[in-house]
């Protein structure tokens, strides 16, 4: 922990006084990540929906400015899809980055100024922590790799 936080910390603010903030803090935190993997399902269902009735038009009387916008829907929607995806990762990542060190300073204030088993652990144990970010991790790179996948067949043809 950086020496400026210990030294303003420890003289105005309690342990147990820290260990709430942190607490708060890690809750916001958690909270952060569940809306930004919210964000994330929203928009590929949309982008996905897009994507599928523009594939799925129908063929007659298409006009050549609707054949050229098609063609450039197909090539724009999983462009934009990519992008999302990859900004919605790195705040996730950023979150992620962010529970960490806050539980590191949790973890500094459990057991060199407290009692630990005076107070639960916050958010369970390093097992359930870590199965609970599997989700905002993996699924992500999931979209990315299937919204790549399309975009490189759609440039092959």
């Amino acid at each position: 922990m950086p020496d400026e936080y210990q030294s303003t910390s420890r003289s105005t603010l309690s342990a147990l006084e820290r260990y709430h903030i942190l607490r708060d803090q890690l809750q916001h935190e958690d909270n952060l990540t569940t809306q930004r993997l919210s964000w994330l399902m929203a928009s590929q269902a949309f982008l996905f929906s897009g994507y599928g009735i523009v594939l799925n038009g129908p063929e007659l009387a298409l006009t050549p400015f609707i054949v050229t916008q098609r063609s450039w829907l197909l090539t724009a929607i999983p462009a934009l899809a990519v992008s999302s995806t990859a900004l919605i990762y790195i705040s996730i990542i950023a979150g992620v980055v962010a529970l960490f060190n806050l539980h590191g300073l949790t973890r500094h204030i459990c057991t060199l100024e407290m009692n630990t088993a005076a107070f639960p652990p916050i958010q369970g144990s390093n097992k359930t922590r870590i199965a609970g970010l599997a989700s905002p991790l993996l699924v992500p790179p999931i979209f990315l790799g299937v919204w790549l996948l399309l975009m490189i067949r759609g440039l092959a043809r």
